[in-house]
């Protein structure tokens, strides 16, 4: 059994018309007849841009006199000019959207643009690629109750850095918020091993030490406990970390989002990260943890010290079964 040390829990709150020709007559004869009407000038263009005016009509010629009597009237007025064409609608807008989950976080993580509020809802994150997974992904994966739905939890997961730490948010879906056990891992939780360096050790007796370290993320239970965050376990000697953790339901489960201070200095663009992702579930009351998966188990050449100190290979024994994802 391991014993858990935990640290102070550090939570942020939080959140478009033509006229006839005019004529006289003589007297006691036959008047001239009128002049005929001018031509309606030619309509403009139909179409996107504005069409040109049409020319205006010619006049109409004059009436031939009468017998003995007076001269015709003048010819009919010049026929309007044709009105313009309709201007063209504009085209719709392009809908607007966040990065595509075909993110890969053993794989790269992104540098962060903008800035971070750790309140959990993770908007920032919204240009970071994603990348989601579930049971069926993982490379590790670990059943407690055998009664437990595997397929019913699944992790959108956004990781980015800067010069100051890593950066990310999670949303998992979870139908059942639950978290009976005493221990951190034995209820609903997420967590985040990394080290900015590579270890000095292995974990010996449960403990890490040499620059490794395990993160754990709880979600509220309604009604029942806040999110809460630990660092954990922590060797002795070893000062605690702080970093920054906020969480919130969701209508489909819980998210996470924090920020991670680097521990031996800002890397550079090229440097690779040992890190894995894993996630706790409890969706049965009075069962403890129901499973857990990770992304990570990469073999160890060599041998796991997981053989030694643990009843199976994990993420939490050794971190050579961690990935190692690069900076971009």
């Amino acid at each position: 059994m391991r014993t858990t040390h935990l640290l102070p829990t550090v939570l942020l709150a939080t959140a478009l018309p033509l006229t006839s020709g005019c004529f006289s007559t003589g007297d006691d004869e036959s008047a001239g007849g009128a002049g005929g009407l001018g031509s309606a000038g030619n309509a403009g263009d139909a179409g996107g841009g504005a069409g040109d005016s049409g020319a205006a009509g010619q006049a109409g010629d004059a009436g031939a006199a009468g017998s003995g009597g007076a001269a015709g009237g003048a010819g009919g007025h010049a026929g309007g000019a044709g009105s313009a064409g309709h201007a063209g609608s504009a085209g719709t807008a392009g809908a607007g959207g966040c990065a595509p989950a075909d993110g890969d976080v053993c794989a790269a993580i992104p540098a962060f643009v903008g800035t971070q509020v750790v309140d959990g809802v993770g908007d920032e994150f919204c240009s970071v690629p994603a990348q989601v997974f579930g049971y069926a992904d993982s490379e590790y994966q670990y059943v407690t109750n055998v009664a437990a739905d595997t397929s019913l939890s699944q992790v959108t997961a956004r990781l980015a850095w800067d010069a100051s730490g890593l950066r990310g948010h999670l949303h998992v879906t979870d139908p059942n918020l639950l978290h009976e056990g005493v221990e951190p891992y034995d209820g609903d939780n997420v967590q985040l091993f990394i080290a900015d360096a590579t270890p000095s050790e292995y974990f010996v007796n449960s403990s890490y030490s040499g620059g490794a370290n395990q993160l754990f993320m709880l979600p509220a239970v309604p009604g029942v406990s806040d999110p809460s965050a630990v660092v954990y376990p922590v060797a002795v000697g070893t000062p605690a970390v702080a970093f920054d953790f906020a969480g919130r339901v969701v209508a489909d489960g819980y998210e996470v989002e924090f920020f991670w201070p680097w521990q031996n200095g800002a890397p550079s663009q090229g440097t690779a990260l040992w890190l894995d992702l894993q996630v706790g579930v409890q969706d049965v009351a009075g069962a403890g943890r129901d499973f857990e998966y990770a992304l990570a188990l990469r073999d160890v050449v060599g041998g796991s010290n997981c053989e030694t100190s643990a009843s199976r290979n994990s993420p939490w024994c050794d971190y050579r079964h961690w990935c190692r994802p690069v900076l971009q």
